[in-house]
C-alpha cells in the first residue's frame, strides 16, 4: 500500500502513517465479516429489506441516496424498493467500527481499494511492487509477460467477443455431440441413485427427480456467437480508446455495467444466450438459481475430453466432472433450491435429518487430511459441497461406463499400457485429471479460501469411498484406499 501511494507521488513519511491506518481499519472489518462456511446456510443470506427499512435499521449510512447514486438517474429506486441484506450482524458491527475512525482513514482505505484493483492496468514500476507483494502470498517470482496479461484481460471483459473468435477456429463438432450423450448417460445413473436412495421417502424422492429431470444441460456454445448482428448489436455502445490501457478497462468496465442497468427489472431468461456466451474457458459451472449445468466449448478439450480416444478415458475425467455438476443440484447448499431456482425447503425433516448423517461422514473424513505444504488440515466445513459433488460425480461416471459398455462392447487396452485393464483407467484418467502443483504459500492460500480440497485429496477422499475401485484394483479390505467404513451422501 505504501510502495503504491509513493510510486504516485505521495510523501512516504505520510504514507506510511496513514495506510496503517486504513490497513488496522480494514483488519478489524474483517474481524467482523461472515466466515464462507457460515455462509453456505442461504436462508440466513436471504434478508429481504426495503430500503427504508435499512436506513432505519443502519443510519450511519444513507442508504437510498447511495444505491441510487450507483444506478443512476435512468433507474429510480423508491424508499419501498426491496433489497438482500446478506448478514444483518455485519451491518450492526460496521457501524461502530465506521464511527470510530476519522473521515480522512476511511476515505484513504476506498482510494486504496479502488487503486489496488488498477495496479495491474499500470506501468511496469507499479506492477512490480505488486510482484512484490505476490511473491509473499502465493511465492510467484516471475510477473507475467505482458502479452499474456492482455490476452487474460481481453477474455475475461470481452468474453462474448472472445468467445465467437474461439468457436469458430478451434471448437470441434464431434466434441458436442459426444459430450451431450455422456451427458444422457449421466443423468440417467443420477436418476437411478436418487431412486436408489433408501433413506429418502417418497415424497422427497419424487421431488428430487423432478429437480434433476428438469436440470438444463448447456453444451458447448450458444448459436447466436456465429451470428454477427447480434454481436454487433451486442457491443454497439462500446467505445474504446486504444491510447491507454486503463482507459480502455474503465470504458469496458462501464459498458458492462450499463448493460446490467438495462437488464434490471425485466424478466430473467433463463436461457438468454448472453447468460451462456463466456465459453472460451476451461471450467464447468452447476447454477442453482437456474438448476442448469454449464459445460463451455473451452472445457471440451484435452485433458479433460477428446474425442477421438478410449471411452474410458473420457468418462473417467471428463464424465467424473459431469457428474459432479449434476450432483451440486444435492449438496449441502444446491438442496436449498427446488427445480425452479427458488429457495425452497422440499425436504421431509427425517429424510434431512438422513441425509445430514450422511454430509457429516464427508465432513469428519476430509477434515482427518492433513495437508503438509500449508501445515493444516482440509476445511471440511468449507469444502463440503465440493466433497459431496466429487464423490457422486466419480460414482455416476463409473456407472455410465459401464452402461456405455453394455450398450457398445468393451474397448481394447491402451497401447502401451496394456498392463491396465479399461476399468483401471478410468480411474487413472480421473486421477490424472487432477495432478497439479502449488508453491507452499499458494497452497496455503487454497486451503484457507478455496470451497474446493487440494486436488491430492479430492482424488483420494472421493476414490477411497467407491467399492469399484477397490475392486478394479484388489484393495485389501481396511486398507488407506478401501476402508471398512465408507462415506456416502449419493
Amino acid at each position: 500500500m505504501i510502495e503504491i501511494a509513493v510510486a504516485m507521488g505521495a510523501n512516504r513519511n505520510s504514507a506510511d502513517e496513514e495506510l496503517h491506518k486504513s490497513l488496522n481499519l480494514e483488519i478489524e472489518i474483517s474481524k467482523i465479516t461472515t466466515p464462507p462456511e457460515e455462509m453456505r446456510d442461504m436462508s440466513k443470506m436471504y434478508n429481504a429489506m426495503s430500503i427504508s427499512e435499512v436506513e432505519t435499521k443502519y443510519p450511519f449510512i444513507p442508504w437510498g441516496e447511495y444505491m441510487q447514486k450507483i444506478m443512476g438517474k435512468d433507474v429510480p429506486l423508491g424508499p419501498d424498493e426491496t433489497v438482500i441484506v446478506t448478514s444483518p450482524e455485519y451491518f450492526t458491527a460496521l457501524e461502530s467500527i465506521f464511527n470510530s475512525v476519522d473521515r480522512r482513514t476511511l476515505v484513504n482505505y476506498i482510494m486504496w481499494k479502488q487503486m489496488g484493483r488498477m495496479v495491474e492496468y499500470l506501468p511496469k514500476e507499479f506492477r512490480n511492487i505488486q510482484l512484490n507483494f505476490m511473491r509473499k502470498i502465493t511465492g510467484s517470482t516471475v510477473m507475467k509477460p505482458r502479452w499474456d496479461t492482455c490476452v487474460s484481460w481481453t477474455r475475461s471483459m470481452l468474453p462474448i467477443a472472445i468467445g465467437s473468435m474461439y468457436v469458430r477456429k478451434h471448437f470441434n463438432a464431434d466434441s458436442k455431440s459426444k459430450s451431450d450423450a455422456m451427458v444422457v448417460l449421466l443423468r440417467e445413473e443420477m436418476y437411478k441413485i436418487i431412486n436408489n436412495a433408501d433413506w429418502m421417502d417418497n415424497t422427497t424422492r419424487s421431488t428430487a427427480l423432478d429437480k434433476a429431470k428438469a436440470m438444463t444441460s448447456l453444451i458447448g456454445y450458444p448459436l447466436e456467437l456465429w451470428n454477427d448482428s447480434k454481436l454487433e448489436e451486442f457491443y454497439s455502445d462500446l467505445k474504446v480508446n486504444d491510447s491507454s490501457v486503463l482507459d480502455a478497462v474503465i470504458h469496458v468496465n462501464n459498458f458492462t455495467w450499463n448493460f446490467k442497468l438495462k437488464e434490471f427489472r425485466k424478466p430473467v431468461d433463463k436461457k438468454d444466450w448472453k447468460l451462456y456466451a463466456n465459453v472460451a474457458m476451461a471450467n464447468a459451472f452447476y447454477n442453482s438459481l437456474v438448476n442448469s449445468i454449464y459445460f463451455p466449448a473451452g472445457f471440451l478439450q484435452d485433458p479433460v475430453f477428446y474425442a477421438d480416444r478410449p471411452n474410458y478415458m473420457n468418462f473417467g475425467a471428463i464424465g467424473s466432472i459431469i457428474g459432479h455438476e449434476i450432483t451440486h443440484g444435492f449438496d449441502d447448499v444446491g438442496k436449498q433450491f427446488d427445480k425452479d431456482g427458488k429457495m425452497v425447503n422440499w425436504w421431509d425433516p427425517l429424510t434431512e435429518e438422513k441425509y445430514l448423517e450422511k454430509s457429516k461422514c464427508i465432513l469428519e473424513q476430509y477434515s482427518k487430511y492433513y495437508v503438509e505444504q500449508a501445515k493444516r488440515n482440509v476445511n471440511a466445513i468449507l469444502t463440503l459441497g465440493e466433497n459431496i459433488a466429487d464423490n457422486g460425480g466419480i460414482k455416476e461416471a463409473y456407472n455410465a461406463y459401464q452402461s456405455w459398455v453394455r450398450n457398445n462392447s468393451e474397448e481394447p487396452r491402451l497401447p502401451g499400457l496394456e498392463q491396465y485393464s479399461p476399468n483401471q483407467m478410468f480411474w487413472i484418467s480421473f486421477g490424472s485429471t487432477w495432478c497439479s502443483m502449488h508453491r507452499n504459500e499458494s497452497m496455503s492460500m487454497i486451503v484457507q479460501r478455496d470451497t474446493h480440497a487440494p486436488t491430492e485429496f479430492r482424488i483420494i477422499g472421493s476414490v477411497s469411498n467407491s467399492k469399484d475401485f477397490a475392486k478394479d484394483f484388489q484393495c485389501p479390505v481396511g486398507s488407506r484406499m478401501n476402508p471398512e467404513a465408507k462415506c456416502e451422501v449419493w
